[in-house]
C-alpha cells in the first residue's frame, strides 16, 4: 500500500510540473501580431507553414497572423494595428517619405509576376506587345511600379508603349480570357492555375527580365515594421524574420510534400496545378539578405526615382539586416 502511494505521488508530482513547465513555456513565448495575406496568394504561404508546423514556437514566438488582401495588409502595418506584416520596397519609401519610417528587416519574396497571353495569341515576346492592350495591377501596386521600372531601362515608357486596363486579379483573368486584352499581368498561384488549364502562355516573368538588365533578382516583398517597434523590439524582430526563414527552408527542402499540404490554401486542385506550383512557387522565396540583394533594393528605387514613380530617396534606412 505504501509503494502504490509512494508511486502515486510521484505521478501527481511528474503532472503537476508538466503542466507548471507548460504554462510557464507558454508564458515566455513572445507575441505577435503579423499582417499577411490571405488564401491565394503567394506571400501567405510562408504565413500558413509557419503557423502549421509551429515554427514560431522554434524560436520562442507567439505570432498571430492577421490575414488581408496585399493592400490592406500594407495598410495595417502603416496605421500600427499589427506589430509587422508585408510590405513592398517602393510602398517602403512611400510610407518613409510621407514621415512614417517603416523598415523592411526580412526578404521573403522575389517578384512572381509574370506577362501572359492567351495561347493562340501570336504575340511571342515584351516588344511584340508594343500598342496592344495589356491589363495590370492599379498603378500603386508593386506589378505596375515594377514593370514601369523595367520598361523605362529598356528605352520605353509604359503608359505610352501600351494601351493600359487595371484590375483585380480575377478581373484581369476575366479579361483575358475574354481576350478583351492582348496580355495581362498575373501573379502564382494565378499563372500556374491558367497554364495548367492551357488558358495562357507566358512571355516573360518580370524576375527574369529585371535580371536580364541587372544581373539580380527583383525583391517584391519583405516583412516591416516602423523603425520604433524595431529599434524597441530588436530581438523579437530577429525571431520573428527567423521563424519566416525556417518557413522558406521547409518549403525549398520538400516542395512537393508542403505544396501537397497546401493546396487547398493555394487554390490548386488538378495534379497539373499541383505539379507547376510545386516546379515554379519555391524559386521565389528567399531565406535572408545577402549584400548583393540589398544593393540590388537600394537601385530599384533608385531607378523608381528616376522615372519619377517616387519624388526622392528616402531620408532614412528603410532597409535593416538584423543578423
Amino acid at each position: 500500500m505504501d509503494r502504490d502511494r509512494k508511486i502515486a505521488g510521484v505521478i501527481c508530482a511528474l503532472v503537476a510540473f508538466m503542466l507548471f513547465a507548460g504554462r510557464t513555456w507558454a508564458q515566455d513565448l513572445k507575441k505577435a501580431t503579423v499582417a499577411t495575406t490571405s488564401a491565394g496568394a503567394a506571400a501567405g504561404l510562408i504565413s500558413k507553414i509557419i503557423n502549421d508546423q509551429r515554427l514560431d514556437k522554434k524560436q520562442g514566438l507567439d505570432i498571430d497572423f492577421k490575414y488581408f488582401d496585399p493592400a490592406k495588409a500594407e495598410e495595417a502595418v502603416f496605421f500600427k494595428t499589427v506589430d509587422a506584416g508585408i510590405f513592398a520596397p517602393v510602398s517602403a519609401v512611400r510610407a518613409n517619405l510621407k514621415g512614417q519610417m517603416i523598415q523592411l528587416f526580412q526578404p521573403i519574396m522575389l517578384s512572381h509576376f509574370s506577362i501572359v497571353v492567351p495561347t493562340d495569341s501570336p504575340v511571342k515576346t515584351i516588344e511584340d506587345l508594343k500598342g496592344k492592350k495589356l491589363g495590370l495591377l492599379a498603378r500603386v501596386s508593386a506589378m505596375y511600379t515594377s514593370f514601369a521600372t523595367i520598361v523605362k531601362m529598356r528605352g520605353g515608357d509604359i503608359e505610352k508603349d501600351y494601351q493600359l486596363t487595371f484590375g483585380t486579379p480575377q478581373a484581369l483573368n476575366a479579361f483575358l480570357l475574354r481576350k478583351d486584352m492582348d496580355a495581362i499581368g498575373q501573379f502564382d498561384a494565378f499563372t500556374s492555375k491558367l497554364l495548367a488549364a492551357n488558358q495562357a502562355r507566358e512571355i516573360a516573368t518580370f524576375n527574369d527580365l529585371w535580371r536580364s538588365e541587372t544581373g539580380q533578382p527583383l525583391l517584391i516583398i519583405g516583412i516591416a515594421a516602423h523603425k520604433e517597434w524595431i529599434d524597441k523590439n530588436q530581438d523579437l524582430a530577429r525571431r520573428l524574420g527567423r521563424a519566416f526563414a525556417d518557413g522558406v527552408r521547409m518549403l525549398k527542402t520538400n516542395p512537393a510534400k508542403v505544396i501537397e499540404e497546401q493546396k487547398e490554401f493555394l487554390g490548386v486542385k488538378t495534379p497539373e496545378e499541383v505539379r507547376l506550383v510545386t516546379s515554379r512557387m519555391p524559386g521565389i522565396f528567399v531565406e535572408g539578405w545577402t549584400p548583393k540583394l540589398l544593393e540590388n533594393t537600394k537601385f530599384l528605387i533608385q531607378k523608381n526615382v528616376e522615372m519619377k514613380i517616387l519624388d526622392q530617396m528616402p531620408r532614412e534606412e528603410f532597409l535593416r539586416n538584423l543578423e
